[in-house]
Formats: structure tokens, C-alpha cells, sequence
């Protein structure tokens, strides 16, 4: 539950969308946004061309959804702190996820995704916070470099355990992302 989504109209308040496209319930009640899933996630066919920060997200629950899923019009992503696309086809890749990448999309041909697996953040804040999100589930999943979340999250490992999610207690000694 997100208490504080008022109403906006940032690009990104569409993940609520794309999430109730994947199968979560989605509750806009008086006191925030509520969103909950009984862990079976459904492959989305989605333009991100409006969130294309947010490829790293849905291509992390993407891996977890059987079936394929299309993130399009993401090829800006690929101009940020790395080449996220490429990123993201590496990574899942060392968790047994096939990812095709286009020059502007990702195929995400989730449901397989499997640990053990170290998953390298390529100096990429929103790619240790997405990879996080596949640890919840998928087990042995260790993220390379999570100190880098503190380029624009500094409390997310913090923030993570109180959400319940078991993460090691050197997570925020790792030396930060280059700014």
C-alpha cells in the first residue's frame, strides 16, 4: 500500500496498470493505492515508451510470468547508467531466462527463472532494486555491488527488510555506484 499516490500525472504512475495487466489486484481506495498478487504473475504486451525506467522492473517480473512477455519502446534505456537492455538479457540469462533484445524492446520468455545465480548490477541502481524483487522468489539469488541503490535510494536495503524480505546484513557496506 502506497498511502501518498495522490493523484498525478507522472509517466510513471502507470505501473499500476501494467501490474493489474499482469494479474495483481489493484485497490484505489481513500487512503492510498493498494497492490496485491497471490504470486502468479501473467506476460504483458506493454509500451513503456512513457516509464522507460521501469523496463528494469517489469522485465525482473517478467522473468517470474510464464509465457512471454514485450516491453516496447524502451530502446532510451539503453542510454543510461549502462545499456539496461542489455543488462537485463545477461543477468536473467544467468537465471536461465531467454531474453531477445531489439533494438527498442525486450521478449522476456519468463516462468524459468532459477537460482543459484549471481546477478551483477553493472553500476545500476534500478537494476539491484529490480533483481531484488526476483530474489523474493527465486532462491540463491545474490546481487553483485547492492551498495549502488544508494545513488538514489539510500534506504532500500533497510526498507526491504521491514517489508520482510531476508537480505544480508552487509548489503549497505558494499561501496556505492560511481555518481
Amino acid at each position: 500500500t502506497v498511502t501518498n499516490a495522490a493523484t498525478t500525472r507522472q509517466p510513471d504512475a502507470g505501473v499500476v496498470d501494467v501490474l493489474a495487466a499482469m494479474g495483481c489486484t489493484v485497490d484505489r481506495g481513500r487512503s492510498g493505492v493498494t497492490v496485491t498478487s497471490d504470486g502468479s504473475l501473467r506476460p504483458v504486451d506493454v509500451s513503456l515508451a512513457a516509464m522507460p525506467d521501469q523496463v528494469t522492473t517489469f522485465a525482473a517480473l517478467a522473468s517470474l510470468a510464464p509465457g512471454p512477455s514485450v516491453l516496447r519502446d524502451v530502446g532510451v534505456a539503453r542510454l543510461h547508467e549502462t545499456d539496461r537492455l542489455a543488462a537485463l538479457a545477461a543477468e536473467l540469462g544467468r537465471l536461465g531466462v531467454q531474453v531477445d533484445q531489439a533494438p527498442d524492446s525486450l521478449v522476456v520468455h519468463g516462468g524459468t527463472a532459477r537460482g543459484p545465480a549471481v546477478l551483477r548490477t553493472h553500476d545500476d541502481h534500478r537494476l539491484a532494486m529490480a533483481f531484488a524483487a526476483i530474489g523474493t522468489t527465486v532462491a540463491g539469488v545474490t546481487i553483485a555491488d547492492p551498495g549502488c541503490v544508494a545513488k538514489t535510494y539510500p534506504a532500500f536495503w533497510d526498507d526491504a527488510r521491514a517489508l520482510g524480505c531476508a537480505i544480508p546484513g552487509d548489503a549497505q557496506r558494499a561501496a556505492p555506484c560511481p555518481r
